[in-house]
């Protein structure tokens, strides 16, 4: 049982105020499992670990640094660790050494060794759109890897990501945004330039739908519903889905895939996953680092020999249950618990 110190006033009210994952866990329900692993004290001194409540990225950015500074000076006096939360799809890398930041994406080469990978939590496709009834697909001699989604090699795409490199690193800069720096990737136009040479390929199948905008620009609820089906049915009805990093260097299509109990393509741009040390995600994603990505077709023909069918269907299971053990909101903070016990964090 860890035990929490945090201002639970936060988690009650009602406001718009983000919450650190755990915290929202318990304001979302009253029976959560993770009751039985994390407890609240009411004084510093009794607690194993301190949680700002709030994401840090929005207290600093409303000008709420004196909540900031509170809890750096309690975790810093009593000498206690501090979780935060850094939304948004690039984090932000603090370098104190009782501050421990959970956060979506970080450069691997880079990463500072307090900050955590977190796993983006959501909601499950298979109760969502095939009211938790999953198939599994029979292995074929020819996989097929599946796309849906933005994939736009335009110049006026380019354009538009250049502008939106600038602005946002000169908010950075000027302190109105507080994240990591943007480093400038033309992602829309990397994803099409990819997908292109696997359509190319001469021993697999490819099953890719390009959409010029993120959603396929949708404004309506009747829009939002049909392109999401054709999503999650393409995952679906593929062996394999290309995922590859978006704004922020990680791939949610990734988690949606093993959420499905499918195999995720990962073109790894040097990218940090949860649970590294715990997961060997070589065994549940096929991995192609960028700078090898011409042997992209030989990597997954190599990974897809290693099955028979029996053995296929099985780590297609396997990728499910990995997703409900480990990425999840619960079993995500299941895990942390387990390390933070261990001392491993």
């Amino acid at each position: 049982m860890i035990k929490v110190y945090t201002h639970k006033s936060f988690i009650t009210q009602e406001k718009n105020e983000p919450l650190f994952p755990l915290l929202d866990e318990f304001a979302q329900t009253d029976d959560s499992p993770l009751t039985k692993l994390y407890t609240f004290v009411n004084e510093v001194l009794e607690a194993d670990v301190l949680i700002l409540p709030i994401c840090i990225d929005f207290l600093l950015e409303n000008k709420k640094n004196d909540v900031v500074d509170l809890y750096y000076a309690m975790a810093s006096k009593h000498n206690k660790p501090l979780w935060v939360f850094a939304s948004g799809d690039l984090g932000l890398t603090i370098k104190k050494p009782n501050v421990f930041v959970f956060r979506l994406a970080d450069f691997e080469s880079e990463r500072f060794k307090n900050s955590i990978i977190m796993a983006p939590f959501i909601e499950d496709p298979i109760e969502a759109f095939y009211h938790s009834n999953i198939n599994f697909i029979p292995k074929a001699e020819e996989p097929t890897i599946g796309y849906v989604g933005q994939a736009n090699a335009s110049l006026s795409n380019d354009l538009k990501t250049f502008l939106i490199f600038l602005k946002y690193n000169f908010d950075v800069f000027r302190g109105k945004i507080f994240s990591d720096y943007y480093k400038l990737c033309f992602f829309s136009k990397k994803r099409y330039k990819y997908l292109k040479k696997l359509q190319a390929l001469k021993r697999c199948n490819t099953n890719f739908v390009f959409r010029k905008k993120y959603r396929a620009g949708v404004k309506t609820e009747s829009d939002r519903i049909a392109t999401t089906t054709e999503f999650y049915e393409n995952i679906k009805n593929s062996h394999y889905t290309f995922c590859i990093r978006g704004g922020g260097n990680f791939s949610l299509r990734l988690y949606e895939t093993l959420a499905m109990g499918r195999i995720p393509l990962l073109i790894n741009t040097d990218c940090s996953l949860p649970f590294q040390d715990t997961i060997d995600w070589s065994k549940h994603c096929v991995v192609v680092d960028e700078s090898n990505f011409a042997n992209t077709e030989d990597e997954l023909l190599r990974f897809h020999s290693k099955y028979n069918e029996k053995q296929f269907l099985e780590l297609q299971t396997s990728n499910r249950l990995l997703w409900q053990k480990y990425l999840t909101r619960v079993g995500y903070f299941s895990k942390i618990h387990d390390l933070f016990c261990e001392g491993k964090i």
